[in-house]
């Protein structure tokens, strides 16, 4: 319970930074406010000092206290991709705890439960971690038969509500992305230790949408445009991590984005069908027109 507990403020702590500023005053209200139920609670400056560091410690967030302002702050440069993500899930954690039969409430998702996968993930983390290269069973989609790969994971990503490991594939010499929903239970450990010097997990899909990277192909630029409410999305959801605004006024939203141009990268442009225009490359354009020729040939339309 000391452990949940401590996770708990450490979370409100967090939040309530994320925010906004907040005195030491403000932060222990917070913090009583959300033990209430505990009789005799009680929450010291100790505490709060021991908390800050036990964050730091385990999530790399530092929180300052201002001085002059007479307040705490946390660094946001500290806020990596792992600290949101842990924020975002302990919010729905605390909402599914707080109310019973929320599914009265709360209407989640409808997709297929990722639990064969996740169970893997740190399993194949600790191979990551330690530079163990593994045997996995993997069953591709188009292959009727499963095949014994030796992969030497580098690292895991996620796309699209699914995970990735993404590994060197040693029969091939080649690096690929596995999904791990597709591989089986039974990962097998070897003896054999590599190295990733030449390996940067944070750039390596730099260039292109998704998880599907085609080495012999560079980046290009594709200039986009939408009507300015449409616009709200892209620019609240980026396409993708290159985008660059060219036009933002009330009538028209452009934009570019620099990426690979992949069958993964063509499907999303095709789901919005008539609410975007693409302006450039042609090659990209004569690709969607003759998606949407094909569509329209289904229907006997053309």
């Amino acid at each position: 319970m000391a452990t949940t507990n401590a996770l708990k403020r450490y979370h409100l702590i967090i939040n309530t930074l994320h925010q906004k500023n907040a005195s030491l005053q403000e932060i222990k209200e917070i913090i009583y406010n959300a033990f209430i139920d505990i009789n005799d609670f009680t929450y010291s400056t100790r505490t709060f000092i021991r908390d800050c560091k036990g964050i730091e410690d385990l999530f790399g967030i530092e929180i300052i206290y201002n001085r002059k302002e007479k307040h705490y702050e946390l660094q946001e440069n500290n806020l990596n991709d792992f600290n949101k993500r842990y924020i975002e899930s302990y919010d729905i954690i605390n909402v599914i705890q707080t109310y019973e039969d929320i599914s009265k409430f709360v209407l989640f998702e409808n997709r297929k439960f990722l639990g064969t996968a996740t169970k893997k993930l740190n399993t194949i983390l600790s191979f990551i971690k330690n530079r163990n290269r593994i045997g996995i069973i993997y069953q591709q989609y188009y292959e009727k038969e499963s095949t014994y790969r030796e992969i030497e994971p580098y690292a895991l990503k996620e796309f699209k509500q699914r995970w990735y490991v993404i590994a060197n594939d040693v029969t091939e010499n080649k690096i690929k992305t596995f999904a791990l929903d597709r591989i089986d239970d039974k990962i097998v450990p070897t003896n054999t230790r590599f190295t990733t010097n030449a390996f940067n997990p944070s750039s390596y899909f730099d260039a292109s949408f998704g998880i599907v990277k085609d080495e012999g192909k560079e980046a290009e630029e594709i200039i986009i445009s939408c009507s300015a409410f449409q616009g709200k999305y892209f620019k609240s959801l980026p396409l993708h991590k290159s985008q660059k605004i060219i036009v933002d006024n009330e009538k028209e939203f452009k934009f570019s984005i620099t990426v690979q141009v992949t069958y993964d990268l063509l499907i999303e442009l095709l789901s919005y069908g008539a609410n975007i225009k693409v302006h450039s490359p042609q090659s990209v354009i004569n690709e969607l027109t003759n998606h949407y020729k094909n569509a329209l040939n289904q229907y006997k339309i053309v």
